[in-house]
């Protein structure tokens, strides 16, 4: 019987998981990028409308600047991190049966005897792995 796989590390080398991670980054970063960037102008565009303020608006935009970077910094960054941590989780729920599939598959060519193939009951790949049991039993 197979030993079990217990996961060493949660961001590895792997290029589909990194693949993953690039593409989760960018899906985040780009609406921060936009919702940071429509904050400043409602500010500035309500501020400049202002006919009182017209002629203090450098004095006016010190404080107003410095609070909405903080809001920035204090929603977006933890949001930013959890939503990275979140997934580099989905990501070794994808790539982790793939390596360990992969790293079965390369032992059985090595290999001149035919074995059933392992994966844990929660793994996706499940039906793939049926199937290519079913094949090898043939």
């Amino acid at each position: 019987m197979n030993k079990p796989f217990h996961r060493i590390a949660f961001i590895t080398n792997d290029p589909a998981q990194l693949k993953i991670l690039s593409l989760l980054l960018i899906s985040i970063l780009i609406p921060v990028f936009f919702v940071a960037s429509f904050l400043y102008f409602l500010i500035f565009n309500i501020l400049s409308d202002q006919p009182a303020i017209s002629g203090f608006v450098p004095i006016a935009m010190d404080p107003v600047i410095a609070r909405t970077n903080m809001a920035i910094v204090l929603g977006f960054i933890p949001l930013l991190l959890l939503l990275f941590v979140w997934g580099i989780i989905i990501s070794n729920k994808i790539t982790g049966p793939l390596r360990r599939l992969q790293r079965e598959l390369d032992e059985m060519t090595k290999s001149s005897a035919i074995k059933r193939l392992s994966i844990r009951k929660d793994d996706y790949l499940k039906p793939l792995v049926n199937a290519i049991n079913k094949l090898l039993i043939k």
